[in-house]
């Protein structure tokens, strides 16, 4: 299993809204999101308002019955 995401931006001035797409492959069923300011998730996509400047990493833990992936972007949004 690979995990991997897209988001529709990744800069912008906060507050700023970014929608996360799993891209994963391996049919995955659940999903750990970590927004990189504290928050989580467990969509398979999502959307999260980024409300503070800074840089914040993204990652993305995705699991089956059989299998697991992650994958983390350091530095992959960013709020000035």
């Amino acid at each position: 299993m690979t995990a991997a995401f897209s988001a529709d931006h990744t800069s912008g001035s906060a507050p700023m809204q970014v929608s996360f797409v799993d891209k994963s492959t391996g049919n995955p069923t659940s999903w750990v999101w970590d927004l990189g300011d504290g928050n989580l998730s467990t969509s398979r996509n999502v959307t999260h308002l980024y409300t503070m400047k800074g840089t914040y990493p993204v990652g993305l833990t995705v699991q089956n019955g059989a299998s697991s992936g992650s994958i983390e972007k350091k530095g992959y949004i960013t709020a000035p």
